[in-house]
Order: C-alpha cells, then structure tokens, then sequence
C-alpha cells in the first residue's frame, strides 16, 4: 500500500527543520517541534516523517544537508521516492519472513558491531578530543612561525642581447618610459606579451623562468617599489627588473588560522586519547 502526501505547507516545513539521531521505531527521533512529525509518506503501517527524510540526507548525503532553492526542492523529492521504495522492499521481506533468514541475520550482526564499534569510539573517544580555547590560542602563541607569510613583491623584467642594450632600456624607463611597454617592444622572452610579467616573489618559491635564483628573489624583494635594476647577466642575455606591490613580512591572524589549529589539535588528541583506550580496553579484556 504506497501513499505518497507532498503539500506544499509539508514541503516548506520539509527544507527549514532539523533532525536528530536513529531510534528502533523511527528513522529518527522526535526534535520536540511538531512540524518535523509532518508524514510526507506512509509505507505499510510505516510513516516517512520530515525528520527521517532529514536525517537520511544528513547521514548518507551529507552534501545534500545544505543545500537550497528548487533544485534542492527535486533532490529531496527524489531520495523521498527512494526512501519509499526501499520501504516497499523491506515490507516484502518482512511479509515473507525473510527478515529472519540465517544469511540475513548474519550480515546484519555484522552491520550492527561495525556501526556500533564506530559509535563507541565516537562516545568515548572523538566526542572527548575537541580542544579548549585556551588550548587553540596557546597553540597559536607557541608557533608563531608556522603561521608566518614571507615577504612577497611582484616583478617585471626585459630581456636583451648585449649589456648595452640594457643600460639602453634602463635608461629609456628612468627617463620616464613606461617598463610594460618597453618589455613588449624591446624584451626577447616570452614574457614580452604580458609587459614583462614574472608574478609574485617570495623566498624559496621558484622564480618564473629562472628557477631557483635566491640572488634574484633578494635582489628584488630589497628593490623599492617601481626602481629598475642595473643589468643581470640571466641565461638569454642580459636583463633588467623592477619590482612592486611588496608586502612585507607578517604572521597570519589568529581569527585566519582558528579553526585550521583547532583541527590540528583535535586530531592529535584524538590519535592519542583512541590509541590509550584501545590499550586499555585489550589489557582489561
């Protein structure tokens, strides 16, 4: 016997509720709000509340749990669907007695001491291992460093034959040519097109086109904002740069990098607190 009810009032209510946790009567249990007990489908004598359609998406479709709008409206539609005809299954089975079969039975032993072996652990291990404020900002204030964004600047640069025609570039740009436009028109490397672009500069990152060049990445993160260089003698000739944009040096803000420590320390504490409760649970059996 398949009745499917969707009003319009039930799906309204279906998309702002929330759910809670399986019982042995419910996909869910009650939430004390009597709009979550709104029957969206009866199977048998088994009713599809709110709650259970909520709490099927939030366990087995997580991705789902959040979302909004008409295309959530179908989604919800249609594992409701699903949520029915696998109803539909389980009271055949349950009419011919095959909910009792040895094989069936076997599997779901298993079933039940694998979800509740992950169920303890969560009781007693990972619902104990979330950390402290106090323990998330000491853990900031104790390693600063690895918090800490090098300096970085953006960089230009021409590339030309000889030394002369360096100095010839250098020249034309502290004369007041724009450096962009000098590179399209005067530089040899590839990055004539962009203006002579190579990107951002920071310490032990690669510089476009040069590799690892430590003398370069100095040269121009000290290098004021808009100075052109004196020629470099580089792989395809000779080359001169200028620098800009710097941001100097600077530890992110603890509201930056909050939740990242608190996972930090939640997973250490967890490794630990699960590896000392599985010890002690195979010493005392």
């Amino acid at each position: 016997m398949r009745t499917m009810l969707w009003t319009a009032a039930s799906a309204a209510v279906l998309f702002a509720v929330a759910c809670g946790n399986p019982n042995p009567q419910a996909e869910s249990p009650p939430s004390g709000d009597p709009a979550d007990d709104t029957v969206l489908a009866t199977v048998g004598d088994q009713e599809i509340r709110v709650r259970d359609l909520l709490h099927k998406i939030e366990v087995q479709i997580p991705a789902m749990a959040e979302a909004r709008g008409v295309q959530d409206i179908r989604q919800k539609r249609q594992v409701l669907s699903q949520m029915v005809d696998q109803y539909l299954w389980v009271l055949l089975a349950e009419q011919n007695g095959w909910d009792n079969d040895p094989e069936f039975l076997a599997v779901l032993e298993l079933s039940r001491k694998y979800i509740l072996a992950n169920h303890s652990a969560e009781k007693a291990v990972y619902s104990e291992a979330q950390p402290t404020g106090e323990q998330i900002a000491t853990y900031y204030r104790e390693n600063a460093d690895q918090f800490r964004l090098p300096a970085t600047c953006k960089a230009s640069h021409i590339v030309v034959a000889t030394e002369q025609e360096a100095r010839e570039v250098q020249r034309l740009i502290r004369g007041g040519a724009d450096f962009g436009e000098v590179a399209k028109a005067r530089s040899l490397d590839r990055t004539a097109r962009s203006g002579g672009l190579l990107g951002t500069v920071a310490e032990n990152l690669d510089l476009k086109g040069y590799g690892s060049r430590p003398d370069l990445t100095q040269m121009l993160l000290s290098m004021p904002d808009g100075v052109v260089s004196d020629p470099v003698l580089v792989p395809d000739g000779w080359a001169v740069f200028t620098a800009y944009e710097h941001e100097p040096q600077r530890v992110r803000p603890f509201e930056e990098v909050q939740a990242s420590i608190q996972d930090i320390l939640y997973k250490k504490k967890a490794n630990e607190l699960f590896a000392e409760t599985l010890a002690r649970l195979r010493k005392d059996a």
